[in-house]
């Protein structure tokens, strides 16, 4: 297997794992917040 083919393959999911992680700790907790609340 060559050597830039797993770092490539490594760097890809580290950078999907990174945004999925950022994903989640951006989100809203919309179910948390009682009804007819805004958010701004």
């Amino acid at each position: 297997m060559p050597s830039w083919f797993t770092g490539l393959a490594i760097q890809l999911v580290l950078a999907g794992g990174a945004l999925w992680w950022a994903g989640m700790r951006t989100r809203t907790p919309e179910r948390r917040l009682p009804r007819g609340s805004r958010i701004a």
